[in-house]
């Protein structure tokens, strides 16, 4: 959209290039390189990796969820979405409150214990042979028994109840893929984990 029609004054289009870059700045300011921003970042939004590193390397702008997540996370990320809207004003506010500052002291600096160690808890619901539950972890039993209840679920869906990585969620999947306990059927993006079932076994794909 243009910038200006005859007689009006239109803002600035806001394209997700633009806040790819800005985004990418504002990480690449708070946590360098030389401070694991990975893993840092993911502490501080849930975030996989995978979707972290594009933003970091400004390949990718986050979609709107995720860039309210790294806004509650990072000041400067709220003060980048309230200056593009034109609301710097509102920034100051948050200034003058100390607003910033609580934010990044809300930030956590460390990894959580495990939830099942910790004050929440979460519950699983699966019937598995005493055997093959001898040689699955609580996430694997918790991913198994979602699957036994109906319920579509990927590794994004083990990372925040379980407060792991998405490497170790993608793990955990591998597996109980292994050990045919379950499969992935159907197209690569739209497909799905189900129950391993011999008759659909040729249309197994690897991990998503």
């Amino acid at each position: 959209m243009s910038c200006t029609t005859k007689g009006n004054d239109l803002p600035a289009a806001i394209t997700d290039a633009m806040v790819a870059a800005l985004v990418s700045g504002i990480l690449r300011q708070e946590q360098p390189k030389s401070d694991a921003p990975m893993k840092r970042i993911e502490l501080a939004t849930g975030v996989n990796r995978n979707s972290i590193s594009k933003w970091y390397n400004g390949s990718n702008a986050p979609k709107s969820s995720h860039l309210l997540m790294l806004a509650k996370a990072y000041p400067n990320i709220l003060r980048m979405m309230l200056e593009i809207i034109e609301r710097g004003d509102v920034w100051e506010l948050c200034v003058k409150h100390s607003i910033p500052q609580k934010m990044t002291d809300a930030r956590p600096q460390k990894p959580p214990r495990p939830s099942i160690y910790s004050d929440r808890f979460v519950s699983i619901n699966v019937v598995v042979d005493s055997l093959v539950s001898g040689q699955l972890n609580q996430r694997q039993l918790w991913f198994l028994g979602r699957l036994q209840q109906g319920i579509s679920v990927k590794a994004e869906d083990i990372v925040p109840v379980w407060r792991t990585t998405f490497r170790t969620a993608r793990r955990d999947i591998a597996g109980l893929v292994a050990a045919r306990i379950i499969c992935f059927t159907g197209a690569r993006k739209k497909g799905r984990y189900e129950l391993y079932d011999r008759r659909k076994a040729g249309n197994k794909h690897d991990l998503q």
